[in-house]
Parts: structure tokens; sequence; C-alpha cells
């Protein structure tokens, strides 16, 4: 008999929540040990599922129903007690998504336990740092130093409340889907792997998309080899892969027509068009940042990434329209 695994229930998270983890393998108890700690990890929810966070491979999103444990003690939710908590999340769920694709740095998070590994702060993140600078971005210390702390100095702190009963046993069908193909983890390696040819071609410390713009800025010279290391790690078609196996989001016809109960349907228009608008929002802020700087400095880096973020405008917002027109069709 399969023992129980468990996940946290999505339906009871907000945005900005902090998500605080153990697992039973040596790495995680080693950390909890010598942090003095129940947990070992600590993660950002940005809502819709997914969550930001810093390992071995970096930083990077992933969706949360792929997160299994084997006892529900194996993870905790916090949430920022305040009554501006909405500003404060927004703020600290950009600094996140800035950050992806940043490398870890195993010194750095040994520094947080062994003062004299400390030095001079470098372009690299782990877990606990991640979270509290996200919300030290957002003016919310959570820590005393959010450069080097723990997940425990996390789980202490006085601005964040534990939200109960967010973990619950794993139905047959989530665990087979946890367990299937991630396509977020091609994505990881797409953006890696973009990144550490940009730090080959310009020999910069280049770690986060933000850095690649300014590179181009500076050094127009690598413009065209950025541009063909785009192309070929594949991070300007990774759409095509949602869009091959949820046909569905993008076709009202197509959308209406699963075989679902009406109710099922309705709840899942609603979350379509909920996710769609926000990612509509962010990817045409992101789709106007590029225009603007190729307007004033001219690259074909700068087109490519306008290009790509105004296409994701337009397949969202289908992909919204084919879920409204479900309710137009009852």
């Amino acid at each position: 008999m399969l023992s129980k695994q468990y996940l946290l229930d999505i339906r009871l998270l907000e945005p900005g929540d902090i998500l605080l983890s153990s697992v039973g393998e040596l790495p995680s108890a080693a950390v909890r040990k010598v942090t003095k700690s129940d947990y070992s990890h600590a993660m950002l929810y940005v809502g819709a599922g997914s969550y930001i966070h810093s390992d071995l491979t970096g930083v990077h999103s992933d969706n949360l129903q792929r997160l299994l444990w084997d006892s529900p003690s194996r993870a905790t939710v916090l949430r920022v007690n305040r009554p501006d908590r909405s500003s404060v999340v927004n703020e600290a769920i950009m600094y996140a998504r800035r950050k992806v694709g940043t490398q870890y740095s195993k010194r750095e998070a040994a520094g947080v336990i062994v003062e004299k590994l400390r030095g001079d702060l470098t372009n690299r993140q782990f877990c606990s740092r991640l979270v509290a600078l996200a919300y030290a971005e957002a003016s919310v210390p959570l820590v005393a130093d959010a450069n080097y702390c723990t997940p425990q100095d996390i789980f202490e702190s006085a601005v964040l409340i534990e939200v109960s009963g967010c973990v619950r046993e794993a139905s047959e069908s989530e665990l087979e889907f946890a367990q299937s193909f991630n396509p977020l983890e091609q994505q990881r390696l797409n953006t890696n792997q973009f990144l550490g040819d940009v730090r080959q071609i310009s020999g910069l410390d280049v770690q986060v998309h933000e850095q690649v713009a300014q590179c181009v800025v500076d050094h127009p010279e690598y413009d065209e080899a950025i541009c063909e290391a785009l192309q070929r790690s594949g991070y300007l078609d990774f759409w095509r892969y949602d869009v091959s196996i949820n046909p569905w989001r993008y076709s009202a016809e197509s959308f209406v027509s699963r075989e679902l109960p009406s109710a099922v349907l309705a709840q899942s228009a609603r979350d379509e068009i909920s996710m769609a608008n926000k990612a509509i929002e962010r990817f045409a802020f992101v789709c106007s940042q590029y225009r603007e700087l190729n307007e004033r400095f001219p690259r074909r880096y700068f087109q490519l990434e306008g290009d790509l973020y105004a296409l994701l405008v337009e397949l969202h917002t289908k992909r919204r329209d084919s879920a409204q027109q479900f309710f137009s069709s009852l």
C-alpha cells in the first residue's frame, strides 16, 4: 500500500504567502539541525498555483501542485499581518520575479551559520534571503538581517501570522499530475542556459534579465550574439507548449465543448479570466519597458523581447476571451 502524500491547498493561499517546508532527506535534516528549525526551505507564493524560490539550481518558479510531502507537518504557511498587505505583497512578488535566473550561493547560505564565511555580498541568492529581501524591498523587514537569515528566523518573525489548515492529503489524480512532465522545469533550463551563454559572451556576472538589458545597452557589440543565444535557448518559443497541450484555453469553441459539468466549467472560466487578466497586465508592462528601451537604445535584443511579450499579451487575451464566451453561451 502506498504511503499518503500531502500538498498545500491553493484555494486557501493568497499571493505573498510565505511557504516553509522540510523533507526527509539528509541535506534537509542537516539544515534543520544546524539552524535549530523545523523547516529547511522558504518559498514565496505568487498566485495561480505558482511559487518562486531559490534552490541549488538558482531562482525559479514552479507549480505548487507538484510539491508533495510525506507528512502534513512538513509544511506551513505564513502571511503578512498588515493593513496595507495588498500593496506590500505586490512589491515583494515583483522583486522575486525580477530575480528569476539568479544563481545559488552555497557559501553565503552557509554564512548564515558561520559568520567568517560572510564577506562582500555577491550577485546571488538562497531561499530565505530571497524571501526576506523580497519583503525588505517592500519596506517590510521580516528579520534583523535579510541577507543572512534562516527559515526559522522567518518563522519567528513578528510581522507574520501562521495560516492553519492549509495542508491536506493529495488525491490519486493530484499524485498523478505531480509526477507528470513538468514544463516549468524545461523553462528553468532554458532560462539558465540563456543567462549562462550571456555570461560567457560578455564576461560579466549577468544573473537576471534586467542585467542582460543593461549589458546590451553598455555593450552593443554583444547584441547579435546575445540574440542568437536567446533564440537558441528556446526561451522565445516556450509559449508553444501550453498552446499545444491546452488548446481549449485559446478557443471559445474548444472551451465550452469540454465534457465537464457546468459548475466545473464555470469555475474554470472564472479562474482562467482571473489568471489571464493578471498575466495581461504583467506582460503588457514588460512589453512597454522593452519597447521604450528599444526607442532609446535600438538593439535587436530589445526588439525580440518586446515582440515576445506582445505575443504573450495577445495569447492571454485570447485565453480570457475564450473563457468569457462560456458565460455568453449560457
